[in-house]
């Protein structure tokens, strides 16, 4: 971990955004190769409300490490807070796509999936969310 990245991390913790922003965008000057940097300035990003920019970082991260599912989950629920829903059912899709084992992942595309009325989907995802971590299906 370079110096700015172990600065912004600091910051961060300290939830001092902004400035934890400042040094993200130095460690990622050093080295733009790192979806992490890219990740963890994102979610600075999120904390300070600007999600235009967030999702511009979470779309870096997730292109520096297509198949990670972890990638599409977080976009996908920040494109669902900006009123992305379509794009965060999308992202939801690739992520049980890449991990079918994500329960969380499958009980929030069942939640966008609501959202948008599409009732019988939503209760699909629901019921593989709930048979992962053991619970009966719901009714």
């Amino acid at each position: 971990m370079n110096k700015h990245a172990k600065k912004a991390e600091e910051f961060y913790k300290k939830k001092d955004y902004r400035t934890a922003v400042d040094f993200y965008t130095k460690a990622i000057e050093e080295d733009d190769s790192t979806s992490d940097l890219f990740a963890e300035r994102a979610m600075s990003f999120y904390h300070l409300k600007e999600l235009d920019n967030c999702i511009e970082d979470m779309n870096a991260a997730q292109q520096l490490e297509p198949n990670n599912p972890y990638r599409y989950s977080s976009r996908a629920f920040v494109k669902n807070q900006n009123g992305d829903v379509d794009g965060a059912i999308d992202d939801y899709q690739k992520a049980v796509h890449l991990d079918p084992e994500d329960a969380i992942a499958y009980n929030n595309l069942g939640l966008v999936l609501e959202a948008k009325g599409y009732m019988e989907q939503a209760k699909q995802s629901f019921d593989k969310s709930d048979k992962l971590i053991g619970r009966e299906t719901r009714q």
